[in-house]
């Protein structure tokens, strides 16, 4: 009995101290996981940082408040949960930024008349204006050209950072469902549908689609039990790191983006033919599509990796767009071929110039469809 009695307790005092390791390295752990969520939360701040060293703003008095406000509005921390779409940022009131009640941006637009042409655009971050201010993005651009040439127009910014066009068709569907008609619809698109598929090597989804799937099954506590224990993460992510992934056809997967953003283009078309509207399609450049870079846009290059991929991606963009001569589809992505300034801020973001070039080619393609003196 005695020795049964002191292998007990032998047993008992491993089972303790090993209980006591194990709590220990799950404290360390989370601690781990807190400080990277909070560098990661610190992105916005990061990106402020390092995009105030672009060339563009140089001298710029605005430059420093404007990525303020950058940061505290970014779509990562002030956003909120919206159906369909997944989210969309908080109102705020600020000097350069400024955020209504359904979460769109500012823009510039002359005094309403009762003949106004209404413009809903849509797109991601390039488009919602990351990186200028509130009268100089892409949608207040285009009303002010428009306007200049004669054209009573009311620009409405639907753009939200992360987007791809398939949240964005559905951000029209929910206007349209509320009889919110527009007369024209623009979409500016490439980036966002090209990043995700990037990330996630899935075509057609939305970016960190795997944090919808993890949260789904909230109501199972025991595996959210599990999921919350770091010691279980950090494993995961080892054997993740560990296991090979499965050989990836990227060019295969180009051609799926590609198709699915044309697939949403005949969605929006169909729609426009039912409701009245006219429809506009525009394939954004990026850094990868600019052959003539800067010093600041070199630093900025294959930041992610990622080069390869959009390369690919985006000429599967020409060549299938040039194959079918879709006349409502434009190709942007060579807008900046002759320019060798900097226009790109990071590698899918533009300067206030920048927006206002493609704004005007929008504007070219764009005034045939107003209609006149309604």
């Amino acid at each position: 009995m005695r020795k049964l009695a002191s292998v007990l307790r032998e047993a008992w005092l491993i089972l303790g101290v090993t209980l006591v390791w194990l709590i220990v390295l799950e404290i360390a752990a989370q601690a781990a996981f807190a400080a990277r969520d909070v560098w990661r939360a610190g992105g916005g701040a990061q990106l402020a940082e390092r995009s105030l060293g672009a060339d563009v703003y140089r001298d710029q008095a605005w430059a420093t408040e404007y990525w303020r406000e950058e940061n505290l509005t970014s779509q990562n921390t002030f956003a909120d949960w919206h159906s369909y779409v997944y989210w969309r940022r908080n109102p705020y009131q600020g000097k350069y930024i400024n955020i209504d009640a359904n979460g769109l941006r500012q823009t510039w637009n002359a005094t309403p008349t009762p003949t106004h042409v209404k413009i809903f655009m849509f797109g991601g971050s390039a488009l919602w204006g990351t990186g200028a201010r509130d009268e100089f993005t892409i949608p207040s651009w285009l009303s002010k050209k428009l306007h200049a040439r004669g054209a009573e127009v009311r620009v409405t910014n639907f753009g939200e950072g992360g987007y791809v066009s398939t949240q964005q068709v559905i951000a029209l569907m929910l206007e349209l469902q509320k009889g919110n008609v527009p007369d024209v619809v623009v979409f500016y698109d490439g980036v966002n549908d090209t990043f995700s598929a990037f990330q996630q090597g899935v075509a057609g989804i939305p970016q960190n689609e795997y944090h919808r799937a993890r949260s789904f099954n909230q109501l199972n506590w025991r595996d959210q039990v599990v999921e919350k224990l770091a010691l279980y993460r950090a494993a995961r992510g080892a054997v993740a790191a560990w296991r090979k992934p499965a050989p990836r056809d990227d060019a295969a997967l180009a051609q799926a983006v590609v198709q699915t953003a044309l697939n949403n283009y005949a969605l929006v078309a169909a729609l426009a033919k039912q409701y009245g509207f006219t429809a506009q399609f525009y394939w954004q450049p990026a850094i990868y599509s600019k052959p003539i870079l800067s010093a600041w846009e070199k630093q900025e290059f294959n930041r992610h990796g990622e080069a390869d991929f959009f390369r690919q991606t985006y000429r599967a963009f020409t060549q299938q767009t040039s194959a079918r001569a879709m006349g409502d589809v434009y190709d942007l992505s060579n807008a900046f071929d002759a320019e060798a300034n900097t226009v790109f801020i990071d590698a899918w973001h533009i300067s206030e110039a920048g927006n206002a070039r493609i704004a005007e080619l929008m504007a070219q393609t764009l005034l045939p469809l107003i209609p006149r003196g309604r």
